[in-house]
């Protein structure tokens, strides 16, 4: 409930508490079938987008906040030591922990020097669509559908390392976001 706000343009900016993330990743159905609902969920103010008052009143609204880590990720790589030419496999699992489907997006931040081997994703073994690759063939973005409630699945993949990868440790980062880039997983390393 809000104090009274005249007929105007607004959009809420919610310092999330700690262990939160404002504006929820979550859809409108989604959270009303939480068993606390129904909820009085606005398809834009709930959602940190803007929203048009048109009478002096009293405005009163559920905004929704999700928990910040819905999503345990672990990233493993297929060998200790490699060289140039030679190909690493990732094995990137993801584990719901929510209480709510989870829509998955995976960043993967793959080391200096090594480069996405085209054709070699899978999700639980099977053929999945190829990643969309930043310009400079590091960041890979993987969307996936969304999670239920306990549901874990793996993607698994080949990079290979080029003539430019620096000597010493490589790391291969992932976390899981929302469609709007929040992060809802941990960051999970692999060496």
């Amino acid at each position: 409930f809000f104090p009274i706000l005249v007929p105007g343009r607004y959009r809420f900016e919610i310092d999330a508490p700690i262990g939160y993330d404002f504006p929820s990743a979550r859809a409108a159905t989604d959270l009303q079938a939480l068993p606390n609902a129904p909820f009085d969920i606005w398809p834009d103010a709930s959602f940190a987008e803007e929203f048009v008052v048109t009478t002096t009143g009293p405005v009163s609204l559920d905004i929704p906040l999700d928990p910040a880590s819905e999503l345990n990720i672990a990233n493993r790589a297929s060998v200790r030591q490699a060289a140039i030419g030679d190909f690493v496999g990732y094995a990137i699992d993801v584990e719901n922990v929510g209480t709510l489907s989870a829509p998955v997006l995976i960043q993967d931040t793959l080391p200096e020097g090594f480069r996405y081997s085209e054709g070699s994703l899978r999700l639980n073994g099977a053929p999945t669509p190829e990643p969309e690759i930043s310009e400079n063939g590091r960041q890979l973005t993987i969307p996936m559908s969304a999670l239920s409630q306990s549901e874990t699945a793996q993607l698994t993949y080949l990079a290979a390392i080029g003539p430019n990868a620096p000597l010493g440790e490589a790391v291969n980062t992932v976390v899981a976001t929302s469609s709007s880039g929040l992060q809802v997983s941990n960051r999970a390393d692999a060496a």
